[in-house]
């Protein structure tokens, strides 16, 4: 017997597995101890012994196998690497080259991101220059807008009410109205009710021209408490009954 020094490994197929499977766990067990002691310690005694004419069958057939994993496994303990042992320092120089083109391409959109997340930042700062700009040109072009805006009493969507303004154009006249009815509409029961909640955004009121709406009349809820006294005497009466005022209805 041939012990194999250090080695600390070898190679089971998965045929060997499946073929013993189908065996009975006896013949299965010597197959599996056959297999161990020849890949540790070179006994090939398993190979010679007593058992039944099927254990030795299937162990001839993988013992070719097996002197091909301790062969390699001898040269790599003389010195030299065994492909096994080559097989790992590819899979660990593939392994660590995945990870550094992951590192890259993790690198590369983190990159992205912030290149991305810059674009829209500096678009986000343009429009808004933008918009600036476009409110100034119209403040220049069109004054009054500030008239408006302060006379209005819902004070959201600054920036649509001005484009509104700039789209009407309005002439002094017209600002003239505008102001006028907004003092009207002020007093409406809409624009009252439940604090101003039914008051069109200022907008939305340039741009459907709601100056021109006619405001409902406002019926009184006064009632009649008094009636004027009359006093009718009996001359009156007699007057009245002797047709003096015409007869009675």
């Amino acid at each position: 017997m041939t012990q194999i020094a250090e080695r600390k490994g070898f190679t089971f197929l998965r045929i060997y597995y499946e073929t013993a499977m189908k065996l009975p766990e006896k013949q299965r067990l010597a197959i599996y101890d056959a297999i161990v002691k020849y890949s540790f310690e070179g006994d090939t005694s398993a190979f010679d012994s007593e058992h039944d004419e099927i254990v030795k069958a299937i162990l001839l057939l993988i013992k070719p196998v097996l002197d091909t994993s301790i062969k390699k496994s001898m040269a790599g303990a003389k010195g030299g690497k065994s492909n096994g042992q080559s097989h790992l320092n590819l899979v660990a120089s593939k392994n660590e080259s995945i990870n550094k083109q992951d590192r890259s391409k993790t690198e590369a959109q983190g990159n992205q991101d912030i290149s991305n997340q810059e674009s829209e930042l500096g678009q986000i700062v343009n429009d808004r220059n933008t918009r600036c700009a476009e409110c100034s040109d119209m403040d220049q072009k069109h004054p009054g807008f500030d008239e408006f805006w302060n006379a209005y009493p819902r004070k959201v969507g600054k920036v649509a009410a001005k484009k509104a303004w700039f789209r009407i154009k309005p002439t002094v006249e017209l600002q003239a109205n505008i102001l006028a009815a907004i003092i009207q509409q002020k007093k409406s029961l809409q624009w009252q009710r439940d604090n101003g909640q039914f008051i069109p955004n200022p907008s939305t009121w340039l741009n459907q021209c709601r100056w021109d709406d006619e405001l409902p009349v406002r019926v009184s809820n006064a009632k009649i408490t008094s009636f004027e006294q009359r006093n009718y005497l009996d001359d009156y009466y007699d007057k009245f009954i002797s047709n003096t005022f015409g007869n009675p209805v």
